[in-house]
């Protein structure tokens, strides 16, 4: 009976001297689900589930002065999920593999000319900036999954850790501007919309178009796999031809 009240204590103890650790993962997720109903209510584009539970959690931390150390510590459950939960995207391509399949071509054109134009503004946006080919090599794969973008960034010189909130932005960016820039350019087709989101703004993208439908969510988790994989396998070549058209 000592041991399970001195196990007791303990818990209540470290409960009384760290609340965000325990709380940090059912605070989260309940807020997430607070959102996701907001959005469904309101039908507002920037009103992004993600986005608004990124930033009242910031604001609560910052409110509350709860240590980001303790908080991130708390929240490891969600991470490790948000992995796993990758293997998922894998359904809406098998349930459409039939019309992929049909539509391989295109696709792979799609993926390859969106790694091109992710390349090519890359270098854009940091010769107007002033800035050097480092950073160059920072931006350019800012439109694939995270883990990938960081390697090919690493491998082209570039710096990782920067990389990393890119591609956070980017994928925020794409969940809530994608669907209304596509609508404002009237592009309606399923199909078009979400390869566009996939290959822009990976998986958090991804997660957007699968909550417009299975058929956007199907070519947006493939254009999240091709581009990812082709990037890592041509990013090399890539950066090469761009260095020497800019003459560095």
């Amino acid at each position: 009976m000592n041991a399970s009240e001195n196990l007791m204590d303990t818990v209540l103890s470290f409960a009384a001297a760290h609340p965000a650790v325990l709380m940090a993962t059912p605070g989260t997720v309940l807020l997430y689900f607070l959102c996701v109903k907001m959005h469904k209510k309101l039908r507002l584009g920037l009103l992004n589930p993600l986005l608004l539970t990124m930033l009242l959690l910031i604001a609560i931390l910052l409110v509350t002065g709860v240590c980001y150390q303790e908080f991130s510590q708390g929240a490891r459950p969600l991470s490790f999920m948000a992995e796993a939960s990758i293997v998922a995207l894998a359904l809406p391509l098998y349930q459409k593999w039939p019309i992929i399949r049909k539509y391989a071509l295109p696709v792979l054109l799609g993926a390859v000319i969106s790694i091109i134009v992710s390349f090519v503004t890359a270098l854009l946006v940091v010769k107007l900036s002033g800035l050097g080919s480092h950073y160059t090599a920072t931006i350019a794969a800012r439109s694939v999954t995270m883990p990938l973008a960081m390697d090919v960034s690493e491998r082209l010189g570039g710096y990782p850790a920067i990389t990393a909130s890119i591609v956070c932005l980017a994928g925020i960016a794409g969940a809530v501007l994608g669907f209304p820039l596509l609508r404002l350019f009237r592009i309606r087709d399923k199909r078009a919309q979400g390869m566009a989101i996939g290959a822009c703004s990976h998986a958090v993208g991804t997660a957007e178009a699968a909550r417009h439908g299975i058929t956007q969510g199907a070519f947006s988790s493939l254009g999240l796999i091709l581009c990812g994989i082709l990037t890592t396998l041509t990013c090399a070549f890539v950066w090469q031809g761009l260095m020497w058209l800019s003459g560095e």
